[in-house]
């Protein structure tokens, strides 16, 4: 059976969704996250993805771009184990 509600939903608990979860909003911020979030599986960004504070990868970073700038620092960096740079 369907549920549709036309006003806000105001969950003030643990909510579990045993299939897809879909956000269709059309405009504006179609999520927001306001305390710590784990993603158990591998997430996929359509867009552009921003961060605004540190970031840290505890694996492999691999950026797979296959043509212009795979990469762009724009401000200083610092390397704490060895680096191979290939092709010219």
């Amino acid at each position: 059976k369907n549920l549709t509600i036309t006003g806000a939903l105001d969950s003030n608990s643990t909510a579990d969704i045993a299939d897809t979860l879909t956000l269709s909003k059309s405009s504006g911020t179609g999520l927001s996250v306001t305390a710590n979030t784990t993603v158990g599986g591998t997430m996929t960004i359509g867009g552009a993805l921003d961060l605004n504070s540190s970031g840290n990868i505890s694996d492999t970073l691999t950026l797979s771009k296959s043509s212009g700038t795979g990469l762009s620092v724009t401000s200083n960096a610092t390397v704490g184990g060895s680096m191979t740079i290939e092709g010219a």
